[in-house]
């Protein structure tokens, strides 16, 4: 029986969304004949192995296209939202599999995988782990029922095996970002894209981490407190809107997650010396002087 199924092509999509956190979107094998193109732009993160032959891949970043050729014994990654273009070679024909993923902490996923956001192309994939990976999935899609669990089992396996190849391929360049680095790039990331809410009672659920051990973690990191580092976070963007906008005052406080104006007026005045007002009006003058 083929590595890749029964089949020559087989797809799944997931119609039963387990978790809105992690939602694995669908799984599917195919061997290309002959010369094949495909373009598209994702709503999901997606991860493709090269089983055999040679795909030719475009990834447009900023505009501009990116061309790779990914052989067999890799993977290419595409993030959300990225458009791409892939083609089997017409004298190499490709197989594949691939699967894809979303959900509100695929980032967070990603980035425990060691893959960073310029990463496109993973080197030194095992096929036959792969492969045996896949079939097991698609051994399950012959039998009636539920195959839900099996194909999140699954994905968790593939994802495990990518940040083993990660993780072995940075030991080997002497640049290991060890896991209390991976957590707290997490946690200043979070704080980031949700200053409105954000919390340290808030992170601790979020991470998963006792408070004290999660407080611990991030003064050896950053010389200072969660609550310190949210309050400087918030002025700092504070002070940016205040300047390169037209937002009101009142606006920017309420966008902060601050209760009141007042409260803003009193932390902003604390940390800079000059109230919002003040502020702007000195800086917006200083940027027309210059």
């Amino acid at each position: 029986m083929s590595k890749l199924g029964a089949k020559k092509n087989w797809i799944y999509y997931n119609s039963n969304q387990i978790s809105s956190a992690f939602c694995v979107d669908e799984f599917g094998g195919n061997a290309f004949r002959g010369k094949s193109y495909f373009e598209e732009t994702r709503v999901n993160h997606l991860v493709q192995f090269v089983y055999k032959g040679v795909c030719h891949l475009t990834v447009w970043a900023n505009g501009e296209p990116r061309d790779y050729v990914v052989r067999a014994g890799e993977a290419f990654i595409i993030r959300a939202g990225v458009r791409h273009s892939y083609a089997s070679d017409a004298n190499e024909p490709c197989s594949r599999y691939w699967f894809s993923f979303s959900g509100s902490e695929s980032e967070n996923i990603l980035r425990r995988c060691r893959i960073k956001n310029d990463d496109v192309i993973i080197k030194g994939i095992p096929l036959e782990e792969v492969a045996e990976h896949f079939f097991k999935f698609y051994q399950t899609l012959r039998i009636k029922g539920d195959s839900a669990f099996a194909m999140y089992s699954v994905a968790y396996s593939l994802l495990d095996m990518l940040m083993r190849i990660n993780f072995k391929s940075l030991s080997v360049a002497g640049n290991i970002e060890t896991e209390n680095q991976i957590l707290i790039n997490g946690v200043v990331e979070y704080i980031k894209n949700n200053l409105a809410t954000v919390t340290v009672k808030g992170l601790v659920v979020k991470f998963g981490y006792e408070r004290s051990y999660l407080y611990r973690l991030f003064m050896q990191a950053r010389g200072m407190s969660l609550q310190e580092y949210i309050i400087i976070s918030r002025i700092k963007h504070a002070r940016y809107l205040l300047v390169e906008t037209q937002e009101r005052a009142e606006d920017i406080a309420i966008a902060l997650g601050y209760e009141s104006y007042a409260s803003f007026s009193k932390m902003f005045s604390k940390r800079t010396g000059f109230s919002p007002v003040e502020y702007r009006k000195i800086y917006k003058k200083r940027l027309k002087d210059e």
